[in-house]
């Protein structure tokens, strides 16, 4: 009877102990920056949208160039053992190249508006001057 509760107890243990073990190792597993990297694609994209790549080149570019590193890190760390990962750098090449595509694509508004505006001018003067002829013939 004896070993009956002895066996009892170290099955009720390892059966504790087992879940217990894979919860904690799932629980240490480094998580990657999914959601970083989310951000940083749509904001990417968006600066795309708004034409950053004409009009805002270099800034444009950088942030491309910060989002391929968040990728090759991210891929890098993938063939990394699952508990000694580090997502660090991605996160932070990540949040950069967010932070370029904004002001890509701020630059890339400024300057279609400055543009808008100049050709405006030159409209507006063009018309002054093609009047201005018509009332000398």
């Amino acid at each position: 009877m004896e070993k009956r509760w002895r066996d009892l107890i170290f099955l009720s243990a390892i059966a504790v102990f087992i879940p217990l073990f894979i919860v904690l190792l799932i629980r240490l597993t480094p998580r990657p920056p999914v959601e970083t990297m989310e951000i940083a694609r749509a904001k990417l994209s968006q600066a795309g949208t708004k034409r950053a790549d004409t009009y805002s080149k270099k800034l444009f570019t950088e942030a491309k160039v910060f989002y391929d590193s968040a990728m090759a890190n991210w891929q890098k760390e993938n063939k990394r053992f699952l508990f000694v990962r580090n997502y660090e750098k991605v996160a932070i090449f990540a949040e950069k190249s967010a932070r370029k595509s904004e002001q890509a694509a701020d630059n890339s508004i400024s300057s279609t508006t400055n543009l808008k505006k100049s050709i405006k001018q030159k409209i507006d003067t063009l018309d002054i001057v093609v009047k201005d002829l018509i009332i000398r013939d």
